[in-house]
């Protein structure tokens, strides 16, 4: 998949932000951040 020029990888597991700028921030999956903002980001109904 490719968004605005960038190329994603589904095969990775990194959350892909578009900043309050316009510019796009990659969380790896090894980053600290990644599970808080998993949890945010796929499960936001609060759901299990």
């Amino acid at each position: 998949m490719v968004d605005n020029g960038y190329e994603i990888n589904s095969t990775n597991r990194n959350i892909l932000l578009r900043l309050c700028n316009g510019s796009l921030q990659r969380i790896s999956e090894c980053h600290s951040l990644y599970d808080p903002l998993h949890y945010v980001l796929f499960l936001s109904e609060g759901d299990d």
